[in-house]
Parts: structure tokens; C-alpha cells; sequence
């Protein structure tokens, strides 16, 4: 497994301190792996047969994203057997 470590830099980088930055670095990995793969898929299912995502906010955020003949990946940060298939080898969360 790889993943990037927090630093200071990247803190200053984004503009917040370190301690804030590793603290939220490390929240988000520590987190339940099963739970996220069940989300993933769910929205994979629901793409999969999709041509279009089309995202609105009420902030005013209105994004459409053809999604033509792509294929649909769960990225939930688990190598499994099927991503092995596919040819996915590295994986984010």
C-alpha cells in the first residue's frame, strides 16, 4: 500500500495550518473501508447505465458530465480480484 504522507509544505501550500492539515489527513484514512466500498458501488450501479451526470447547487453550480461509452470504476481504495480483471492495479480513495 502507498499513500502520501502530510507536510508542512503542502499545509502552506493550501493555506492552513499543519496540525489542522495532518489531523484531517489522517481522519480521512482512518475511516471504514467496507462502509466506503458498499457507496461505491452503489453509485457505480447507478452510473453504469447513465450517459450523463448533470450536478447543480444552490450556490449556482450547474456541471454536466458526458459520460458516453467510459467505463464505470468503483475506486474505493481495495484492490480486488474483479479491478485485478480490469486491469486496475492502483487505486485511490
Amino acid at each position: 500500500m502507498g499513500i502520501g504522507f502530510p507536510t508542512a509544505e503542502q499545509a502552506q501550500h493550501l493555506g492552513i495550518d499543519f496540525d489542522s492539515f495532518y489531523r484531517m489527513f489522517w481522519s480521512a484514512v482512518d475511516i471504514d473501508y467496507e462502509k466506503l466500498g458498499g457507496q461505491a458501488a452503489k453509485i457505480q450501479r447507478l452510473l453504469k447505465d447513465s450517459q450523463s451526470v448533470h450536478i447543480t447547487n444552490e450556490k449556482g453550480t450547474d456541471l454536466t458530465i458526458e459520460l458516453g461509452d467510459r467505463p464505470i470504476f468503483s475506486d474505493d481504495g481495495r484492490i480486488s480480484s474483479e479491478d485485478l480483471k480490469q486491469g486496475a492495479v492502483l487505486l485511490n480513495i
